[in-house]
């Protein structure tokens, strides 16, 4: 549900944009909030007067905004642990957290809270955050909860896990 609401919130605060400024890290377009763009531009006002009052008209609009979550305002790494959480998940392709594919995940590491098998014997696990993947290929595996898993991009748009350090297998994220 957490991620969910962030979802939502960076969306309309991507939806509700103006124009376009570039991400100081990657060079690559960033998208703004024309509300947050507006609050920016008063720091060109010349008058201190007329400055104050451009930042109180634009920084309630912005604070109601907020309250309203039709602009959500995160911090990086509360932006990371949604990545992560979102991690193996096939999305429509949209720049929801800002970043290119240089910043995108490339593998988690986490513990094995619980594991069952399928009835055709493949492994699916939930790991702590609560996400579940399910094995798809036929390579016997042997888990326990508490195990460590490494799961990580492969080719594809596939995923491969280790679990205890042993020989990876092919998975695949299931939907909560």
């Amino acid at each position: 549900m957490r991620y969910s609401m962030l979802i939502v919130g960076a969306l309309s605060a991507t939806v509700a944009t103006g124009t376009v400024a570039k991400d100081k890290d990657s060079g690559k377009p960033v998208e703004t909030p024309q509300m947050f763009q507006e609050m920016v531009a008063c720091e060109t006002v010349e008058s201190a007067d007329d400055r104050l009052a451009c930042f109180d008209r634009t920084i309630k609009r912005l604070a109601m905004a907020v309250s309203m979550r039709d602009i959500v305002v995160a911090e990086r790494e509360t932006i990371k642990d949604a990545e992560r959480g979102l991690f193996g998940l096939s999305l429509p392709r949209m720049k929801l957290f800002g970043g290119g594919n240089d910043d995108q995940i490339k593998e988690i590491e986490s513990t094995i809270s619980s594991f069952r098998r399928d009835e055709n014997g493949a492994l699916i696990f939930t790991v702590a955050d609560g996400a579940r993947w399910r094995q798809i290929d036929s390579q016997p595996q042997f888990v326990k909860a508490g195990d460590k898993v490494k799961i990580r991009k492969a080719a594809l748009g596939s995923f491969f896990a280790n679990i205890a350090g042993r020989s990876g297998f092919k998975v695949s994220r299931v939907a909560n």
